[in-house]
């Protein structure tokens, strides 16, 4: 009988983890931009068979950290200035927004007001030194 006070329990496929660890790989800087690798060499390095890799690295490409060069294998990334600034872009406006909301509907807590003013006051003079 399971017990239901107890942690979620979570099964990760061997696709995921493979993904995840190559991720962090990417991440982490350990694979660098442009860098080419095939599904047989990625397989080989973690000891396991080429369809989990292969499946790993489509759901990679997908989410935009590596390209497919067809026939040739895969590479990882390069993202330009253009994306970088994309990025940022985004990420002010869920931020601002985050904001907005916090400022139409604030926490009961009275050292909220002060707080919020804070991490404004220095994201504004982060973008500025930017």
């Amino acid at each position: 009988m399971p017990v239901s006070d107890g942690p979620a329990v979570t099964r990760s496929t061997l696709r995921q983890q493979i993904a995840d660890a190559l991720r962090d790989e990417i991440l982490a800087g350990r694979l660098s931009p442009g860098q080419e690798f095939t599904v047989k060499e990625i397989a080989e390095g973690y000891g396991v068979s080429a369809t989990p890799v292969r499946e790993a690295l489509v759901d990679l490409t997908a989410q935009g950290l590596l390209d497919s060069a067809q026939h040739r294998g895969f590479r990882v990334h390069e993202y330009s200035l253009a994306d970088y600034r994309s990025m940022i872009e985004a990420r002010s406006l869920v931020t601002d927004g985050i904001f907005r909301g916090l400022t139409e509907n604030p926490p009961d807590d009275p050292r909220a007001p002060a707080a919020l003013a804070g991490v404004r006051r220095r994201g504004e003079e982060a973008a500025r030194a930017a």
